[in-house]
């Protein structure tokens, strides 16, 4: 099997289905660990050809940019980058509600799939989202002295961010269809 990247010809990866096998019969352990790899209990091998490279392409593409902005000024950077490279980038930061500040700019609950959906059909009225730069997980600081709910918390808004944010996405998507 060849897997192809769609919209060209160019082979991505290859598997060779001819080298299924028998599973191996599991070995015993040893005192320092399991004494096979995960992969010798694999029914099939892998077998990784080497393809030739695929044309660059532009490594921005023009059009409609959202940055979730996470405060720093890396954000700011990125942003700045984007505008020079041709690009539309409207600005999302942390809010406690949704609201339009302006052009461009917006304040989102960042877990709340309703303002970030909200903030896409703005910024899509105008033309196709190229893409979306999700940089609020910045925004989090370690803690001096982090506890392990501390951290479960931390990772657990960030989960719940991105959730909201493919949700929207998905908002659009049917929306837009």
């Amino acid at each position: 099997m060849v897997s192809i990247k769609p919209g060209t010809e160019h082979p991505v990866r290859s598997l060779d289905p001819a080298c299924r096998r028998s599973p191996a019969p599991r070995p015993a352990e040893t005192a320092d660990g399991p004494a096979a790899t995960p992969s010798q209990d694999w029914p099939h091998t892998i077998r990784w050809c080497e393809v030739p490279p695929e044309p660059a392409e532009p490594a921005v593409q023009n059009g409609r940019w959202l940055l979730l902005h996470g405060g720093s000024r890396f954000d700011d950077l990125l942003g700045e980058r984007l505008a020079a490279a041709g690009c539309s980038v409207s600005v999302v930061r942390h809010g406690w509600a949704y609201a339009a500040e302006g052009a461009g700019h917006y304040r989102a609950v960042p877990d709340s799939t309703q303002d970030l959906a909200q903030v896409l059909r703005e910024v899509s009225r105008d033309g196709t989202v190229q893409g979306v730069v999700s940089l609020w997980a910045t925004a989090t600081r370690p803690a001096r002295q982090a506890t392990p709910e501390n951290v479960q918390w931390t990772v657990t808004g960030i989960c719940a961010q991105t959730t909201a944010l493919v949700r929207a996405l998905a908002t659009l998507k049917t929306t837009s269809s």
